[in-house]
C-alpha cells in the first residue's frame, strides 16, 4: 500500500511525457515564432551572433544546446529543450502543490490541470521562449515559498534566516529575465511582499 502513490505518480508523469512527445516532429518545419527563436539559436550554434536582439539570449541558447548532438536540421533538435523545461515545470508544480499542504493525489490533479492547458502543451512542444520563462518563474516562486516556510511566515524580517533560499530565488528569477524581459517582474512582487507583509507598512 505504501508503494501505491509513488507508482501512480511515476506512471502518470511517464504518460504525460509520452503524450508530450507524441508526434512532436509531425510538422518538420518552423511553426509560429520558431522561425525567429530557432533561427537565432542556429546563429548562436554557428557562432554568427544573435539577430533576435529584442529578447535576452538564455532561452535561445537553451534551444541551441541539442544542436551539438542532433544537428540543427530536425525539428526535434529545436523542440526538445522546450519539452524538457515544460515537463520539468509540471514536476515543480506537483511538488509546489504538495509543499502548500495538498496530498499526493490533489497535487497530481493540480499538475494535470496544467497539462490540460493548451498554452502549456503547445509551448512545451514549440521552440519559443515562454516555456523557459514559465519554468523559471514557477521554480522561483516555489523556492521563495520554501524560504518563507522555513521562517514560519514570521512578520519580523529581522529574525529571518535561511537567506540562501532567498538568494537562490533571486538567481532563478534572474534566469527567467534572461529568457524574456518580463521574467524580471517577480522582483516587483518580492518587493511588494517585503514592504506590505514583512514590514507591515
Amino acid at each position: 500500500r505504501k508503494y501505491f502513490p509513488p507508482l501512480v505518480i511515476t506512471l502518470v508523469f511517464t504518460g504525460i511525457l509520452v503524450f508530450y512527445l507524441y508526434r512532436i516532429t509531425y510538422f518538420n518545419f518552423f511553426m509560429f515564432d520558431e522561425l525567429y527563436y530557432s533561427g537565432a539559436a542556429m546563429e548562436m550554434y554557428e557562432n554568427k551572433g544573435d539577430s533576435n536582439f529584442q529578447h535576452p539570449p538564455l532561452g535561445k541558447w537553451l534551444i541551441s544546446l541539442p544542436f551539438y548532438i542532433m544537428g540543427d536540421s530536425w525539428s526535434l533538435s529545436w523542440r526538445i529543450a522546450p519539452l524538457v523545461f515544460g515537463f520539468s515545470g509540471l514536476v515543480v508544480t506537483y511538488f509546489f502543490a504538495k509543499r502548500i499542504g495538498l496530498v499526493w493525489w490533489q497535487s497530481l490533479v493540480v499538475a494535470l490541470c496544467l497539462v490540460g492547458s493548451v498554452s502549456w502543451y503547445v509551448l512545451s512542444r514549440t521552440a519559443m521562449l515562454d516555456i523557459f520563462l514559465s519554468f523559471f518563474v514557477v521554480l522561483s516562486a516555489y523556492i521563495f515559498y520554501v524560504y518563507l516556510e522555513k521562517n514560519k511566515f514570521s512578520r519580523d524580517y529581522s529574525t529571518y534566516s535561511h537567506t540562501e533560499y532567498l538568494l537562490l530565488a533571486a538567481v532563478v528569477t534572474g534566469l527567467a529575465g534572461l529568457c524574456k524581459w518580463s521574467g524580471f517582474f517577480p522582483f516587483l512582487f518580492y518587493l511588494f511582499f517585503y514592504f506590505f507583509y514583512l514590514e507591515g507598512t
